[in-house]
């Protein structure tokens, strides 16, 4: 619908929802648009769209645009609590039931702890992340988080793997 009080040097821009069938712009080409002072034109939010859903990118200081797991509508979760062992083993180990876990949020509830998260590039286990007695929230995406006790007394556990 065009807005006929709109001129040349304007440009109208309409949000509904993040559908892009929603957004639009008016005129859509406009030959100039001059801003005055204090004034920028910014895209707030930009959203990717996949099989799942719609995913949220973020851009960094350098100017890099990359998929930001924080504020996405995670979908399933998979939970896995048990009594850290001395040592790391397949029956203290929390795996995506399918594709990547986007956010790690872990409890550590007595003893401290170590966690490792699985690479699925290099097909190996990444180095050993201490953890201390309390809540922990990791975004890092994995699809195997697993853990063992720190010290010399095995501790409860909670770990959450949100997708």
């Amino acid at each position: 619908m065009r807005n006929s009080s709109l001129s040349q040097n304007s440009q109208e821009i309409k949000t509904v929802r993040f559908l892009p069938q929603d957004a639009g712009l008016e005129p859509l080409h406009p030959v100039s648009l001059p801003l005055q002072g204090g004034i920028s034109t910014v895209l707030s939010n930009l959203f990717g769209q996949c099989t799942n859903g719609g995913i949220l990118i973020g851009a960094t200081d350098s100017g890099a645009l990359k998929v930001a797991s924080q504020g996405v509508s995670f979908t399933t979760y998979t939970v896995k609590t048990g009594t850290a062992p001395a040592a790391y083993n397949t029956a203290d180990l929390l795996t995506a039931t399918s594709g990547i876990i986007h956010r790690w949020d872990i409890l550590i509830e007595a003893q401290e702890a170590i966690i490792s998260f699985y690479n699925s590039a290099t097909g190996a286990w990444m180095g050993s992340i201490p953890l201390t007695v309390g809540n922990h929230s990791i975004d890092f995406e994995s699809s195997s988080c697993r853990i063992a006790k720190r010290g010399g007394t095995a501790g409860t556990y909670s770990i959450i793997g949100w997708q």
